[in-house]
């Protein structure tokens, strides 16, 4: 895995999501949040946004030539 300034790629994106909904909005943007990662933190992250929707938060997202376990967690 591609490390940045020695951390991995999902360790900098866990912590850019703990910044992000450290106040709980009702909407949340995010811009590709599996560029750069592998199948499984992919599947991981997304699971992750996927659970937040779940709890009532609404998530707007890009995301490219999802695989179909990630296409799959897509509601609307």
């Amino acid at each position: 895995t591609e490390k940045v300034h020695g951390l991995t790629w999902l360790f900098v994106w866990w912590c850019w999501q703990c910044c992000g909904t450290i106040t709980n909005p009702k909407l949340l943007f995010v811009d590709e949040p599996t560029s750069g990662l592998d199948s499984a933190a992919a599947l991981v992250v997304m699971r992750l946004l996927h659970m937040y929707c779940k709890k009532g938060m609404m998530i707007i997202c890009t995301i490219h030539q999802p695989r179909p376990a990630i296409w799959s967690l897509f509601e609307k």
